[in-house]
């Protein structure tokens, strides 16, 4: 340990140094040597306190015991906030029947959390997820980009969020109350000089005459002072940069910055820590959802919930209560009854929707599906429990409706028939591919082979591989996709060739 608190106060600390810390039971010895580095100008050492701060627990995770067939609550944190400061929302979530699972986004931990609430979650549960701030939303966003997700989302209560303007003022607000709030935590004093290093902090600011901004396809634009010191990495007001952005600054790249530049680059900014962007995501979900904000809110101003409510969310899907007089994260507190009134509310109509969904599953269940004509069908492989078939480009796996058919679950449906008589009623197909995708598609026949396929199509022991075919027209590469990583390609040394190479466990590729 002494070693350790040594090379962080010298600047040299790392996230793992964090984790050490939070498993050791050294966390103020740590934090005081953070402090310690911050004061003696360590850049670094801000960034690990700000990661820190945001979740003070380390992205410790506490879940009650599911229970399959009721409705389950996700609790996601505000920044700062830690698992016994959620207590009093989880205890009346328990207090009301509901199995709950608390914890605090954090983004060097987050494939953890993911994995936890996939482990907490019972397969075809309906989740109610109630989010605090815009912490709460960046692991709600996560959550809800999974497409293999095997839960419905019932509803989302979201409290004091969002705002998904990045601005400095904001980010200086969240980066010191964030890691004040670890150190009060924590029972730390913050001695004179690291005081006014932190006053003084900011992390996100403009670029300035004679940045220079580099790029790359495996990591966001970096932008370099003139002195060749790192400043961080470049942003929009909105967050992250997109392909459009890319474009936008194309021209700009490996090169001193003149005054000129500023005004045509003026949407861009620059931040030490890495922002993610709060999409318009909740729009693409059927689930009802629930702003709860305040007037009073110095953090996350009204405005900024009223006009992602108004331009981010569907027609009729969301409702909000705007109380007066509370503070960022404190309207629970504040004002209990009507909060707690639309808390009921609310859920009384999640739980209405979840039932009425069901009954018509069910019902939809009831209608026989459609067998279409095997003539097509490209069997590869079949024993008695499993059947492999040649899914083509441009044919769906599953059918837009049970009675119309045209897809390959139906010519499943009708090979199985046609050899095994009409006592097959259904084909259990078990996994997809898109659409306009062509591949092996796997699928059971019988309810047990299904079951145990099941069990192992998310553990270690299912391997997946994609094929990626590359036409180069000069030196080419593969970009990333979302949060796929895949390695450079370049191909300028067989300009007449496509080139064919196996990546692993990857969901897509792009070619460019």
């Amino acid at each position: 340990m002494d070693e350790a608190v040594q090379r962080i106060a010298k600047g040299g600390g790392t996230w793992a140094d964090v984790e050490e810390a939070a498993a050791g039971g050294w966390q103020k010895q740590a934090i005081t040597a953070m402090l310690q580095a911050l004061a003696d100008g360590h850049a670094q050492a801000a960034d690990l306190l700000f990661y820190w701060g945001v979740a003070p627990d380390v992205g410790l995770t506490k879940a009650d015991a599911p229970k399959p067939g009721e409705m389950h609550i996700l609790i996601l944190g505000w920044g700062g906030s830690t698992c016994s400061q959620l207590e009093v929302v989880q205890k009346w979530w328990q207090g009301r029947g509901f199995p709950t699972f608390t914890t605090t986004f954090c983004s060097k931990m987050i494939e953890k959390q993911l994995c936890d609430i996939k482990e907490f979650l019972p397969t075809g549960a309906d989740v109610l997820i109630h989010a605090f701030s815009n912490n709460g939303i960046y692991l709600l966003q996560s959550l809800c980009r999974d497409p293999e997700r095997s839960w419905r989302l019932a509803g989302v209560i979201v409290d004091s969020a969002p705002d998904v303007n990045i601005s400095p003022t904001l980010m200086r607000q969240v980066v010191n109350g964030c890691i004040r709030a670890l150190c009060l935590f924590n029972r730390i004093t913050i001695e004179k000089k690291a005081e006014a290093v932190l006053t003084d902090l900011n992390v996100v600011g403009p670029l300035r005459v004679g940045d220079c901004i580099s790029f790359s396809a495996e990591q966001p634009p970096v932008v370099s002072a003139a002195s060749g010191e790192p400043r961080g990495v470049l942003l929009t007001t909105k967050g992250v940069i997109s392909k459009q952005d890319e474009e936008a600054i194309s021209g700009f790249l490996d090169r001193p910055l003149q005054g000129k530049d500023l005004h045509q680059l003026k949407s861009f900014q620059v931040s030490k820590v890495e922002i993610e962007e709060i999409s318009d995501f909740l729009a693409k979900e059927e689930a009802p959802l629930l702003f709860l904000y305040s007037s009073s809110d110095t953090l996350i101003k009204p405005a900024a919930v009223e006009e992602y409510i108004k331009t981010c969310t569907r027609e009729g899907q969301a409702s909000s209560k705007r109380f007066a007089g509370s503070q960022h994260v404190r309207h629970f507190q504040k004002h209990f009854d009507e909060y707690a009134a639309e808390l009921i509310a609310f859920t009384e109509r999640c739980r209405d929707r979840s039932t009425a969904l069901m009954l018509i599953r069910q019902a939809l269940r009831s209608i026989p599906l459609v067998a279409d004509d095997p003539k097509d069908l490209v069997v590869v492989y079949e024993d008695e429990d499993l059947l492999a078939v040649s899914k083509p480009p441009f044919l769906r796996v599953t059918p837009v409706h049970r009675f119309v058919g045209k897809s390959l679950t139906n010519q499943v449906l009708g090979y199985l028939q046609a050899k095994y008589g009409e006592g097959y009623d259904s084909a259990m197909v078990l996994h997809r591919l898109d659409q306009t995708t062509s591949g092996l598609v796997l699928c059971a026949k019988n309810k047990e082979a299904a079951r145990i396929c099941g069990e192992r199509w998310h553990d270690d022991a299912c391997k997946k591989e994609y094929l990626a075919i590359a036409l180069p027209h000069g030196p080419s590469r593969l970009n990333n996709i979302g949060d796929t990583l895949v390695a450079s390609l370049l191909t300028a040394e067989f300009p007449q060739q496509p080139i064919i190479q196996f990546l692993g466990m990857l969901s897509c590729c792009d070619v460019s």
